[in-house]
């Protein structure tokens, strides 16, 4: 079965023992319950994307400097975050993603770099990504029906053991995070400074050196 918000509500009342709902609209104290954890704060969706660098949430974009939004001093450029962003991923001069852009800095809604474009993946709430259920592995899934019992338990004031609750829930994460850090492909380490130094001033993989010396020219 797909995952849906419905699904995932009734994960949550199964962990509490409660009666599963058939339906977002059924007139009962446990689905009302689910409803506000649901919509609490900017919303579940949100934070369940916020706790990891899930595969299934991941987006990578390729941005332009900001038109309107110029640093007066320090960095060069100024760059929009996106709408949809959850967390950050990689940021890079390169769109293969080769390797970290590290000379970085956010304010606000606003990243500073030294290059233009920028090149960005990150966690994403777009509803072809992130808030696509579709896309959701069935562990990330249980993790986050189990969350929502743990929210849920203190309101019903049933005979749930929270110590335990808790724990399985803990449990689901780590496998949940286990599970999709086995789906990401090999990356290479951030370069070190000597070796940076050995390309060009944003840190393009051509390697400049000569072969009598020890850095490039």
């Amino acid at each position: 079965m797909a995952t849906s918000r419905l699904q995932i509500y009734n994960i949550a009342m199964s962990a509490l023992g409660e009666r599963q709902i058939d339906s977002l609209s059924e007139d009962v104290e446990s689905r009302r319950v689910m409803d506000e954890i649901w919509a609490r704060g900017s919303g579940a969706i949100r934070y369940f994307l916020e706790q990891g660098h899930w595969n299934h949430a991941m987006r990578a974009v390729k941005l332009d400097k900001s038109a309107t939004v110029t640093p007066e001093f320090g960095f060069t450029f100024a760059f929009e975050k996106p709408s949809d962003f959850i967390r950050m991923n990689m940021i890079s001069a390169d769109e293969r993603f080769g390797y970290p852009l590290t000379d970085f800095e956010w304010e606000g809604n606003f990243v500073y770099a030294w290059v233009d474009p920028l090149y960005m993946r990150y966690v994403s709430d777009d509803e072809d990504f992130g808030a696509n259920f579709s896309l959701w592995p069935e562990t990330f899934t249980l993790w986050a029906g189990y969350y929502m019992a743990t929210q849920a338990a203190p309101r019903l004031k049933n005979d749930t053991d929270m110590e335990v609750l808790e724990e399985r829930t803990r449990k689901y994460r780590i496998d949940a995070r286990s599970k999709d850090a086995m789906n990401e492909p090999p990356r290479w380490p951030p370069l070190s400074s000597w070796n940076q130094a050995r390309y060009s001033r944003y840190f393009n993989r051509f390697d400049r050196g000569l072969r009598n010396k020890l850095i490039g020219q």
